[in-house]
């Protein structure tokens, strides 16, 4: 057997092996991976519902997955916070109760209506102009939520695990005109840290949210918005742009917070400084 017949053996069972590896691969992938999006086998001829993973954004026209599965999963650290989507279709318009049962063991969870902006150009990889998914509208449980014949309503649940949370599986109910939908959150054994060890950059303005919301001058109503801006983003682990604003210094106008006439009057009115008269 010459040199270059050896080789091409050598080499022909190396394709050999390589390609089952990789089959193999292929089916245990196939086997342990899970379906997120997924029409869900609750629904009826009034509604489809379905699910998708928090990082999809449904359009209004965003059609219903081919899938199917019988329940939405959720998958959490302790200390973390993590959504889910469920998407209502409706075949005529009207409104529908939405209720949740709560997972019980300490787990919160804040209920949303996805709402849409009107963006003009385009501004990110879909390429999307029209009605975009973006802001998220706070709803109490049991609201009455409107929906729109053939268009997509989407329902945007944010559940908290705090640390200390038994691992395991835990159990809910979403109730969406009197269907249940069950939902499946599992808990892993591991607590995310207090402190933010991944750096990041959210580009946003405080004074966009305040001026859409009415909010004028630098008085309580002004204070109650902007602890509530900070705490999402401590909540959600985001360092703003701008993180001195507004921080105590100055608002967006650069008038002073705090003031120092250099004679000996020092204007404080919020308390900001905490510490001694300088």
């Amino acid at each position: 057997m010459n040199t270059r017949t050896r080789y091409c053996r050598v080499a022909g069972w190396l394709l050999v092996l390589t390609l089952g590896c990789v089959h193999l691969v292929d089916d245990a992938w196939a086997a342990d991976g899970e379906v997120y999006t997924h029409k869900l086998s609750q629904s009826t001829t009034a509604y489809d519902f379905w699910t998708t993973t928090p990082s999809e954004k449904v359009f209004k026209d965003s059609p219903v997955p081919s899938a199917v599965g019988d329940e939405v999963k959720v998958y959490i650290a302790q200390n973390e916070t993590e959504p889910f989507q469920i998407v209502i279709r409706a075949s005529t318009s009207g409104s529908v109760v939405v209720s949740f049962s709560g997972f019980g063991g300490g787990i919160s969870t804040e209920i949303h209506q996805v709402k849409y902006v009107n963006l003009t150009q385009t501004t990110d990889y879909l390429g999307r102009t029209g009605l975009n998914p973006d802001p998220l509208w706070p709803i109490d449980d049991g609201a009455t939520v409107g929906v729109t014949a053939n268009e997509n309503t989407v329902l945007w649940f944010s559940v908290f695990a705090p640390s200390g949370t038994p691992t395991g599986d835990y159990l809910a109910d979403v109730t969406i005109d009197g269907v249940e939908i069950p939902v499946r959150l599992h808990i892993f054994d591991f607590a995310i840290p207090e402190e933010v060890h991944v750096r990041s950059q959210m580009n946003f303005s405080y004074q966009t949210i305040l001026t859409r919301y009415g909010v004028t001058g630098t008085g309580a109503n002004y204070w109650f918005y902007v602890d509530k801006i900070k705490q999402y983003l401590i909540d959600h682990r985001l360092t703003p742009k701008a993180v001195l604003w507004p921080g105590g210094l100055t608002t967006s106008g650069a008038a002073p917070f705090i003031d120092y006439d250099c004679s000996g009057t020092f204007t404080d009115p919020y308390g900001i400084w905490g510490f001694v008269d300088p």
